[in-house]
């Protein structure tokens, strides 16, 4: 009888100990999420304020320090934007800032990544050439999965399949190989959105419709503190059903598109006003929202 107490005992103490292994893993993953955002939006201020220079060195640090986080898709894009409002207006500037980094013969991850980015600007092969070699170079790095996933889109773009089921099959092979990973809510955004563009391009294609109206609930349901990806699914769903939403709570149409913009506005030259309000409002709302629990459905 013994035994058998201090057997149930070591199991309850084991039990208690995982529990809260699990626990303190969650709450370590919540503050990485909360420390990334909060860079995300400082580096955003200091773009729209004209400190170029500080803005860069905040974006590559996140890009080196966030590998795994929701953010990456966005931190990628904003080193580049960064690069190019210090060009200004003037493509050939920006094109020389791309060219000397290029020629660097001793490129690091974060150099492609950047690299990367701006390669958007000079059509899909430059871009891809620097995917492939973040795949190749550093295939443990969650950065390769950004690679392979952007390397899908930088295809569909090249080769105009946009609504081709190949770039659908493409993009739902990712979401089986990484159901579950930082790019995941963007993916299942992208797979709604084509669906509903198809739907869009036939009226009587009503599978479509209701294959992106899952993908966009799926969002909601499986990440609900991703107020990005919610925001845009949000917005998505009430264009294909035509009726008003339920906002969880602390959300509405304004605030879903403030969110759409302080996202979007980075990688704009100019409306630097507008920009500076979006961005300086949104700190606010974040700062009061990360004193409570993520907002219910």
């Amino acid at each position: 009888m013994k035994n058998k107490c201090n057997y149930l005992m070591y199991l309850v103490l084991i039990l208690t100990c995982i529990s809260s292994a699990v626990d303190e893993s969650s709450r370590s993953k919540q503050l990485r999420k909360k420390a990334a955002q909060k860079g995300f939006i400082e580096a955003c201020l200091l773009l729209v304020d004209g400190h170029f220079s500080d803005a860069h060195i905040r974006a590559r640090a996140i890009i080196k320090k966030y590998p795994d986080d929701y953010h990456a898709h966005f931190i990628a894009r904003l080193s580049s934007a960064v690069l190019g409002q210090k060009a200004g207006a003037s493509l050939a500037v920006f094109k020389e800032i791309y060219e000397e980094k290029k020629a660097n013969n001793d490129k690091g991850l974060t150099d492609l990544v950047e690299l990367a980015a701006m390669g958007s600007a000079f059509g899909y092969s430059e871009k891809c050439l620097f995917l492939e070699q973040i795949v190749k170079n550093y295939p443990n790095s969650p950065w390769r999965i950004w690679a392979e996933y952007n390397m899908i889109r930088t295809y569909r773009q090249g080769l105009k399949l946009r609504y081709s089921e190949e770039y659908l099959r493409n993009l739902k092979e990712f979401l089986k190989k990484y159901p579950d990973c930082h790019l995941t809510p963007h993916c299942l955004y992208q797979i709604g959105q084509t669906h509903y563009e198809r739907s869009i391009a036939d009226i009587n294609n009503t599978e479509d419709s209701q294959e992106a109206i899952r993908h966009f609930n799926r969002i909601l349901n499986d990440y609900p503190d991703l107020e990005f990806y919610c925001a845009l699914a949000r917005q998505s769903l009430k264009k294909i059903t035509g009726v008003s939403l339920v906002y969880p709570e602390g959300y509405s149409e304004k605030i879903d598109k403030n969110i759409m913009s302080f996202y979007r506005l980075y990688h704009l030259s100019g409306a630097r006003k507008k920009s500076k309000k979006i961005i300086t409002d949104h700190k606010k709302f974040k700062e009061k929202k990360w004193s409570t629990a993520p907002p219910k459905r």
